[in-house]
Order: structure tokens, then C-alpha cells, then sequence
């Protein structure tokens, strides 16, 4: 009987199982140690999970508050685990063999309605091993400068009869520290472990950590996680500025900072057109340095006066963020329309901008597309004319 719960299985709730010494567990009353051949399995609801010339088990039975576990184990030695069912409420059935055990029957579930149309056979034998894994979890780390105390932990999906020991290794330990050890106990899936970060007085971005659990039959656990600085800094972005199809090449840009680094930073760069331009997604300033480079590069139709935005992040340092003008292709700041841009052009947006001149017709020539004619445009000419930096 299972208490305060029910079981869903094909469709159809069930109260009561049947679990005989032949790996089989029935959700009608029949002879649960019958043999494991075709009709026996097809012919009722069950679960078969024992080999065909399997004669007796121990049973052990737990109902816990996800599943229901059995386990068979060898009755000439308690500690010798054959395999285990476990019936998990929400709907999920899994089998779990130990120290390769291979069996020889039909291995699976049956609805009970006979011997289905569709049915084709696998060999169990050739599928992929099940051992469980190990799965770290970490909460957000920074460096701080007050001690607190951070816990992790370690979860496994199977419960074993018996404690997990598990041992743990950060791979950067000039950056946190972890536990040496941590225990699984018996009919638990889950540990925890202490986790110290180092403040190292360092402007060194935020730098990665492995973490790693093992133990026995398990599958290695690994995570790898981030340090982010308490020491801050502020990111600057230069990139040019102006950019249409009439340049015959596109400057690179630079990520720089106001002082040196002390440990290689990766930084994140994001483009808010990725239609029409490419970045790299991350750059790594090297330790010692300021800045780096990097392409940025048109791989597609640049549309009318549009404008694009480029950033750059670090986690918990000041991010950077440039505005980048796309001209459409016959752009030209021509402001006296004599077929060319020139000194005059600018001479005419300074006395734009201080009354003297009337003004022009804005059309096409508003850069920044603020509705004026204005600074914007009058040091792109400079730039261009290369008349200033």
C-alpha cells in the first residue's frame, strides 16, 4: 500500500503495488515472481527490471517524499546492491543496475494490454552507462572585505544506502578556496561545503574558477564559476564614430582603462546592430596593460543615417558605451553645395550655431539626428578634413 499518494503510470492511478523477488513490480495483483518472458511482461501493468534466471533477492523498500525506492539486493550478501526501481511521483521511472549487472529478460515498462504492434527490441546491454553524477552548485562569488561565511553544495540524483564521501579541489585557490571534503549521508542526495573567496587587493576583473567533486561510483562533478573584483575601475571605449560605404577601411577599436591591471581581464563587448557589424564577443587585457584592440567590421548594407551603440563590461566595474552614426552611401557634408566638403562647410555650421547664418536645410545632414545642425556635424568635418583629432 502507498501511503498518502498515488502512482501514475500509463494513464491510470494506482494505490497499491506488487514487488516480487524476480525484479518485477506489478500494479495488479498477480504472480509478481513469475518469469520475466514475453507474455508474463506484456500481459499486465508492471515494471520489469530483473535478468530471465534471477531466483531470489533481498528487498528493501522506501517510500521518501519524491519516489518510492526499492532495491534488490544479493541475499547471500546485504551489502551487494543487484539494481533498483525508483517511482518518482511527479511520473519519471528509473532503473539503476550496479557493479555491471546485465540482465537477460524483457527490461522495461507495459501498459498490460498485451503485446503492442510497434514494439521493437534494443539490446540494454549496449546503452550508455548510468552512473550517477555529481552536480555542484555555487551562489554569486565577490570578493569582499568583510569575512562571510558562503555555502555550495553538492547534489546527486540517486540514493544510496550508504554515506558518499566526496572530496573537492578548487583549481585557482589565489582566488577561493574550498572545503577538502563533504558527505552524502545514507537515503540523502545532497552536501554542503564551505566556500572562502580571497580578496587579493588586486584590479583583476573577474577571474575564472574550476570546481571539482569526485567520488566513488560517481561521475566527477565540475563547475566553472567566476570571482568578480571589489576593486573598481572605469572602462573606456573608443571606436570611430562616423562610418559610411565611402571609407575604404574602418578604424579598430580600443578598450582601455585609467591604470594597469594585475592579472589578465576578459571584457565583454556587445553591439546593438549585429546585422550590419561584427565584434568580438571578449577581449582579454593582458597583466600590466591598459588597453586593447580589436576589428570591427561591416558585413552588411548600412542603411540610411542609423545609429548603432557598441558596450563594454566587466562585472562590477563602470561599463563603457560609444555611439557609432552609420551614413547611408552618397552621405557628404556639402553644406554650400559646391560637390565637395570643406573648411567653408565648417565656417558655415559655426555661424549656424552662434545666429549669424540663417540656417540650411537640414535633409540628410543632421548626423546625430537631434533635429539641428550643430557641433556633431562640424567636427565630423573637422575629423574628416583631418583638421583635429
Amino acid at each position: 500500500m502507498i501511503k498518502n499518494t498515488t502512482i501514475k503510470f500509463f494513464g491510470k492511478e494506482y494505490t497499491d503495488l506488487y514487488i516480487g523477488k524476480m525484479g518485477v513490480i506489478s500494479f495488479k495483483k498477480t504472480d509478481s515472481n513469475s518469469d520475466n518472458e514475453k507474455a508474463s511482461h506484456f500481459d499486465i501493468p508492471r515494471i520489469s527490471a530483473c535478468p530471465k534466471y534471477l531466483m531470489q533477492s533481498e528487498i528493501v523498500f522506501y517510500q521518501l517524499n519524491d519516489k518510492i525506492l526499492v532495491t534488490f539486493k544479493d541475499p547471500n550478501d546485504f551489502n551487494s546492491i543487484y539494481f533498483q526501481i525508483e517511482i518518482f511521483f511527479q511520473g519519471k521511472i528509473r532503473i539503476v543496475y550496479f557493479d555491471k549487472f546485465s540482465p537477460e529478460g524483457y527490461v522495461g515498462l507495459s501498459s498490460g494490454t498485451g503485446y503492442p504492434y510497434d514494439y521493437i527490441k534494443s539490446n540494454l546491454s549496449i546503452y550508455p552507462n548510468c552512473t550517477p553524477s555529481l552536480c555542484i552548485n555555487l551562489p554569486q562569488l565577490k570578493e569582499t572585505d568583510d569575512m562571510i561565511s558562503l555555502k555550495g553544495s553538492v547534489e546527486i540524483e540517486t540514493v544510496f544506502e550508504k554515506d558518499i564521501f566526496i572530496s573537492l579541489m578548487s583549481d585557482n585557490n589565489s582566488e577561493l578556496t574550498v572545503s577538502e571534503s563533504a558527505i552524502i549521508p545514507e537515503g540523502f542526495t545532497i552536501a554542503y561545503f564551505d566556500i572562502n573567496v580571497i580578496d587579493d587587493q588586486l584590479l583583476d576583473g573577474s577571474q575564472p574558477v574550476g570546481i571539482y567533486a569526485t567520488a566513488p561510483e560517481c561521475i566527477q562533478g565540475y563547475i566553472k564559476t567566476y570571482v568578480h573584483d571589489n576593486e573598481t575601475e572605469i572602462l573606456h571605449l573608443k571606436m570611430q564614430e562616423y562610418i559610411n560605404d565611402k571609407d575604404p577601411s574602418i578604424e579598430q577599436g580600443v578598450v582601455y582603462l585609467n591604470q594597469a591591471v594585475d592579472k589578465d581581464v576578459t571584457v565583454s563587448l556587445k553591439l546593438s546592430d549585429t546585422d550590419s557589424f561584427t565584434i568580438p564577443g571578449q577581449l582579454t587585457i593582458p597583466k600590466g596593460m591598459t588597453s586593447v584592440s580589436f576589428d570591427f567590421i561591416q558585413k552588411g548594407y548600412i542603411s540610411n543615417n542609423q545609429e548603432i551603440r557598441a558596450f563594454a563590461y566587466v562585472e562590477n566595474w563602470t561599463p563603457a558605451a560609444k555611439k557609432i552614426y552609420l551614413l547611408e552611401k552618397k552621405f557628404i557634408m556639402d553644406i554650400d553645395k559646391d560637390g565637395r566638403m570643406g573648411l567653408k562647410d565648417a565656417l558655415i555650421i559655426l555661424q549656424i550655431i552662434t545666429s549669424i547664418h540663417p540656417g540650411i536645410e537640414i535633409g540628410n545632414k543632421d548626423l546625430n539626428r537631434d533635429g539641428l545642425i550643430g557641433w556633431e556635424e562640424f567636427f565630423y568635418i573637422m575629423n574628416k578634413l583631418k583638421v583635429c583629432p
